[in-house]
């Protein structure tokens, strides 16, 4: 599965709106990420930088691994 896909499904089974994503993740980041930066990551427009998927794992409650192998 991509991670544009593995965003999105985890965003949504915690009920987190990309605004309400971007939110969190500005909270436990040092970059701020605005709404359409998660809408881009969603619709693959662009990836996440490193340390965004660190934090994407940290705020979503998965492994680094998870977010970016495909097979799971």
């Amino acid at each position: 599965m991509e991670l544009s896909d593995k965003i999105r499904i985890l965003r949504k089974a915690l009920g987190y709106s990309q605004e309400g994503l971007g939110y969190n993740l500005s909270r436990v980041s040092k970059d701020g990420i605005s709404r359409q930066s998660v809408s881009d990551w969603e619709n693959g427009k662009s990836e996440p930088k490193l340390e965004n998927i660190r934090d994407l794992a940290n705020v979503l409650d998965v492994s680094f691994d998870a977010l970016l192998d495909e097979s799971i």
